[in-house]
């Protein structure tokens, strides 16, 4: 049986792209570019790429939605910040086992989309240290997932696309500046929730039955 973290390296560097295109495209395109400003927003101001900007829940972040207080000190600083993040969440996602102890089979493409996904919904600082054995993180976001995930014998990737990705149920829910504290839904989650169904072939093809039903 082939070694379920031998791939890791590509899921690693495949995660870190889909994100930066997920995350903030015009950021990578003008690192590619190497050019030291851009406009996080097409109608919006140049900023330095270092700076912090406003996302589409009205929340201030930098880089590649990064968590941290403080602007980045350099390009480099951008990069690293998001490939530690990336790590984190592919260590995380490789430690949950199935319920009867067993590594999860998931293809390079499903672990690119739940990495996705985790950098989006969870904090990270919850996934360097996990509350409990039983990787209560992806549990407390998603508990319905986590146990479509996690289900014996393999996971039920029926359930587990729908109560992550699809419009009706998934994690296409967030706090905006004008919701005055109430969780609405979110274009831009409900497009980040299709890009990383639409990731994966078994994946996109229960997401495209599920929206039609």
């Amino acid at each position: 049986m082939e070694n379920p973290r031998s791939t890791d390296g590509i899921v690693f560097n495949k995660a870190v792209q889909f994100i930066k295109n997920s995350e903030n495209p015009a950021l990578a395109e003008a690192l590619r570019e190497d050019k030291n400003t851009y406009k996080p927003h097409k109608m919006g101001p140049e900023i330095p790429v270092t700076s912090a900007y406003i996302d589409i829940s009205g929340n201030k972040t930098l880089g590649y939605g990064s968590e941290r207080d403080e602007d980045f000190f350099s390009k480099e600083d951008i990069e690293s910040d998001l490939r530690r993040q990336v790590r984190t969440r592919l260590n995380y996602l490789n430690s949950i086992k199935s319920e009867d102890g067993k590594s999860i089979p998931l293809t390079v493409n499903q672990k690119v989309s739940l990495i996705s996904l985790l950098y989006n919904s969870a904090n990270e600082k919850n996934m360097v240290e996990p509350d409990s054995p039983d990787n209560s993180v992806f549990k407390d976001i998603a508990p319905n997932a986590y146990s479509a995930l996690t289900k014996a014998g393999g996971p039920d990737l029926e359930s587990l696309v729908f109560e992550l990705f699809s419009p009706k149920a998934g994690l296409t829910k967030g706090k905006t500046s004008e919701s005055k504290g109430e969780l609405i839904q979110i274009n831009g989650l409900v497009n980040r929730r299709k890009a990383e169904a639409m990731n994966d072939n078994a994946f996109a093809e229960i997401y495209n039955r599920l929206v039609t039903q």
